[in-house]
């Protein structure tokens, strides 16, 4: 799927020794983009994609964006655990 091969270049950019990280932001974005639009807002698939982001965010030192990033995504995480343990 395309998203994947976005996010995986993301990622590349991200944690390469000669990292770019405009291009993993191209990248990421691209990715978060195509999961939303895909799976929507909620999906563990799409939180993976915040996650990523906020990781890159953190990289960028833009702290307050990387900690809504990773807010986003622990919420999506921990409403679907919520109700695959409801029974």
């Amino acid at each position: 799927e395309s998203a994947n091969l976005y996010k995986n270049l993301g990622i590349l950019y991200l944690i390469s020794p000669i990292s770019n990280l405009f291009k993993a932001e191209e990248y990421l974005k691209l990715a978060m983009d195509i999961r939303e639009k895909k799976f929507g807002i909620y999906h563990t698939e799409t939180a993976k994609s915040y996650s990523h982001m906020g990781s890159l965010m953190k990289k960028l030192k833009k702290f307050n964006e990387a900690e809504q990033y990773f807010q986003k995504s622990l919420n999506i995480l921990l409403n679907n655990l919520k109700k695959s343990n409801v029974h």
